[in-house]
């Protein structure tokens, strides 16, 4: 067996809990699931997922519009012509900032 070394965290009690339960449904225990992230850490040499601050002011990240978000615009907007209703460059835009907020 290999050898192996001890690692003694601090977590909220809360946290603990809620991620128990979901490891438990997973089959899997908090040590395998640490062991599994740092392996990825490990390998990846790097956080394995992505880490960023919330953006400020209502900015509007592109990136982040999915394609079902924007299928759903492009539906709704297509429909609103069929419809023959218009809408303002203002009222498009808060539509599409109220979607994209959505994300």
């Amino acid at each position: 067996m290999a050898k192996t070394s001890s690692i003694l965290i601090k977590i909220e009690p809360d946290l603990k809990e809620r991620s128990e339960t979901v490891l438990n449904q997973l089959g899997l225990s908090m040590s395998v699931a640490i062991n599994l992230f740092l392996r990825q850490v490990a390998l990846q040499e790097k956080i394995p997922f992505e880490l960023e601050l919330p953006r400020k002011n209502g900015a509007i990240d592109g990136d982040k519009l999915t394609e079902e978000k924007l299928l759903t615009l492009l539906e709704e907007r297509h429909k609103t012509a069929e419809d023959k209703k218009r809408y303002s460059l203002e009222e498009v835009n808060k539509k599409l900032d109220k979607l994209i907020n959505e994300i």
